[in-house]
């Protein structure tokens, strides 16, 4: 019996610590609200301002002696003699004193000692600051440099940003994309971060943290990796950050870019409860990131990605999220969003793997969470794959009736455009559960579709689950039939396995119901390694597939009107032949794709690749590997095997680039075989065993025999002295078609054995 969801349980607002704003959660299938404004920041403005009057400017004047005003160019920071700079701190103090007339460049060297610096290490606002006048910290040519210091206060950092703009903090050594600084925060205490960035009196803007690793004390502290608060233009990108909490933070602020970074770590010391996060930020990118190993035993949701309450251009693309654990007491998420009021929100080419909520009250864990009742129209979530794979260890739920599994849940929001996307539920229970457990693709407590268009998705829920469908809605479980009605959409939709190569990688089978089933999208060029998407016949999911195969042409003769042609498969999933009579080689006029062709055995009826004089013989499912052609008169004839994918109307043949197609090695090219030759088999059909009786004129000192059945499988080969009769005795046990293929010297002979 179906038992609606308990979509109305509430949580009672109380406030959190800094991120867990941001961090709200689905009751059920709803996100928790959370007031953000009436929780607390990560740092209050009136703490920094405590903080910046115990700021100690050690030795400046002498350091001001040393240097030009303004300052401009590079400035070496290391421990002894020779050197600009003993610290960071002094080297700030300098250019706050003199201010800036150029680029300055802060160069950490092998010698610089992290134990002279005043911690926090404060980077602040300075004169002549500008897009032009930046302030770079890196380290010095072949330098690798560890910042850690324990801060132990709350609201503090290691490194802190105060009102600064137009800095970059480069962890490169050489100018690429090397990490070479680590900057780590060894204090256990809450509410702290390796990097922050914080607002006194003016949020700055034009910061850029790139090839760095971020490192807080552990995840069960209430820490953070990056922090920002009200910042603009800020960029972080190529970093690695572990051991926190969340991995990025920013409150309010706009045009923030999270970029190339790696959230998480292999190493379960190392492990983050959270990735990325978004409170009020208006105008963000969220791209190329991986998050990864996102794990808590605690009360707290774990989450890949959250949003909330922001608007302007949102774009969330080209992320992988995997193996998300909750294995304490509330839910898993892999992108999340809540109150957002946008009209434009691309999530797009994101992978999602691994959602796992196991023994929540409450558990529904999902791929993608949409509660935005703002959103009229501008929300596109396309060619996404969130798979929620088999997860034996903890699987989903233990102590909660009804638990509901999904790849997406909707719970506010209209207008929004669902295409391309594969969702496969195939997670499964716990297997000590002994309550209900529900799987689904899709879930919503709406009334009504929240879609504007919804259509070309693959969808399959197949876990070890007490129930499957692929909706579930107030009005309880939909097929794909009803939910095309109730949705008024998704008719070039699929309910089928989309066949992933393995249970770890989602890349796509040759025979993948989402391969060419695609509707071409102007925002989605590419996927999400960068491989162009076809431009008529995309693939649905986050993996465009690379029709890299070929058809190949190979000629025949024959003596009679009937011909008999044989050929190795590929790895297509279905096939068009065509025929021309004469010997054309190499002549290959590729189908076009789009166009279905009707094929007829009787050469000449079927339809034509234009008018070139190709014949249509044949055009449906594997395995066909063996035609019987009629035609008109006995002579030699060009036979072309095109593999493809696709329906009717829908063909996508194959390019001339080929790796596993005929053509790289697995297709008979039969030039030199002759069709129907003068060697008999007797008796034919036959009963497990039979003779083949070869002409003198053919016989050479070495024989071999392969038979093969008409899916192109061997089922028997073996080599032979040369003799007029070859007795084969090893079949007793076959039944139906088969092709006998036999090699004597050059000449290479193909026929028909049936057997019964």
């Amino acid at each position: 019996m179906y038992v609606k969801p308990k979509y109305q349980t509430a949580m009672k607002t109380k406030l959190l610590p800094f991120f867990l704003s941001l961090l709200i959660f689905f009751a059920n299938v709803n996100l928790i609200a959370q007031d953000y404004k009436n929780i607390n920041p990560f740092l209050k403005s009136k703490i920094i301002a405590n903080e910046i009057v115990k700021l100690q400017i050690n030795n400046l004047e002498v350091a001001n002696e040393k240097l030009p005003t303004p300052m401009s160019g590079i400035y070496s920071i290391g421990a002894g003699v020779g050197y600009n700079f003993a610290s960071i701190t002094d080297a700030m103090n300098a250019l706050i004193l003199n201010s800036a007339a150029g680029a300055v460049v802060f160069e950490l060297t092998s010698d610089y000692d992290p134990e002279t610096e005043t911690y926090p290490i404060y980077i602040m606002s300075f004169t002549g600051s500008s897009e032009t006048n930046t302030l770079t910290i890196r380290p010095a040519s072949g330098a690798d440099i560890t910042i850690a210091k324990p801060t132990t206060d709350p609201y503090s950092s290691v490194v802190a940003l105060i009102d600064a703009s137009h800095i970059i903090i480069d962890g490169s050594n050489n100018g690429t994309d090397s990490r070479n600084l680590i900057i780590r925060n060894t204090g256990e205490a809450n509410q702290t971060a390796p990097l922050a960035l914080f607002t006194v009196t003016t949020p700055g803007t034009n910061i850029t943290v790139k090839n760095c690793e971020l490192k807080a004390f552990s995840q069960e502290f209430e820490t953070a990796g990056f922090y920002t608060d009200q910042y603009s233009n800020v960029v972080i990108q190529n970093c690695v950050i572990s051991s926190c909490q969340i991995g990025f933070m920013a409150e309010s602020g706009e045009n923030v870019s999270v970029i190339g970074n790696i959230f998480g770590s292999d190493n379960p010391d190392d492990y983050i409860r959270n990735g990325i996060g978004f409170n009020a930020v208006n105008n963000f990118t969220v791209s190329q990131n991986i998050i990864a190993n996102i794990s808590s035993d605690g009360t707290d949701a774990i989450q890949g990605i959250s949003v909330a309450y922001g608007t302007g251009d949102i774009l969330i693309k080209k992320n992988i999220i995997k193996n998300l654990i909750q294995f304490g007491t509330n839910v898993s998420r892999g992108i999340a969003m809540y109150e957002v009021n946008s009209g434009n929100v691309k999530i797009y080419n994101n992978e999602i793997t691994g959602i796992v909520s196991d023994s929540y009250i409450d558990n529904y864990p999902t791929g993608i969470a949409i509660s935005c009742p703002a959103i009229v129209s501008g929300l596109d979530i396309s060619f996404n794959t969130i798979y929620l794979q088999p997860n034996d260890l903890y699987g989903a739920g233990n102590v909660s009736d009804n638990t509901i599994v999904s790849g997406i849940s909707v719970n506010g929001g209209t207008g929004i455009n669902f295409t391309n996307n594969i969702i496969f539920n195939n997670l499964g229970e716990r297997n000590t559960s002994v309550y209900s457990t529900w799987g689904v693709a899709i879930v919503t407590d709406l009334t009504t579709s929240p879609f504007a268009e919804i259509n070309n998705n693959v969808y399959f829920a197949d876990g070890d689950f007490d129930f499957t469908a692929l909706a579930m809605t107030n009005e309880g479980t939909k097929n794909l039939s009803t939910w095309q009605t109730w949705t008024n959409g998704d008719l070039n939709s699929f309910y089928e396995n989309p066949l992933f190569i393995s249970t770890s990688n989602v890349n796509l089978q040759a025979c993948s119901p989402a391969i060419a089933k695609g509707e071409s999208s102007v925002f989605v060029t590419d996927d999400i390694s960068g491989y162009l998407r076809d431009e008529t016949f995309p693939t649905i999911g986050v993996y465009e597939y690379e029709k890299i195969q070929a058809s190949e042409v190979f000629t025949a003769s024959s003596g009679k009107a009937e011909t008999f042609l044989y050929w190795d498969k590929g790895n297509g999933c279905k096939e068009a032949v065509f025929m021309k009579i004469g010997n054309v080689l190499p002549e290959k006029p590729l189908p076009t794709d789009g166009i279905t062709y009707a094929a007829s055995l009787n050469f000449g009826e079927g339809n034509q690749i234009g008018t070139s004089g190709w014949y249509c013989i044949y055009n449906g499912e594997f395995p066909a590997t063996a035609l019987t052609v009629n035609a008109d008169q006995a002579g030699e004839y060009t036979f072309m095997v095109c593999e493809y994918f696709g329906s009717e109307g829908n063909e996508v043949y194959f390019t001339e680039t080929s790796t596993n197609n005929p053509a790289s090695g697995n297709l008979v090219n039969v030039s030199d075989i002759k069709i129907n030759a003068e060697i008999k088999l007797f008796p034919n059909p036959a009963n497990g065993e039979f003779l083949i009786v070869i002409p003198n004129e053919i016989i050479s000192n070495k024989i071999f025999v392969s038979i093969k059945d008409i899916c192109g499988k061997t089922v028997y080969e073996r080599n032979f002295a040369g003799n007029n009769e070859i007795k084969i005795t090893d079949l007793k046990n076959l039944q139906g078609l088969f092709f006998v293929k036999i090699e004597s010297g050059e000449n290479k002979y193909i026929s028909k054995l049936i057997l019964n």
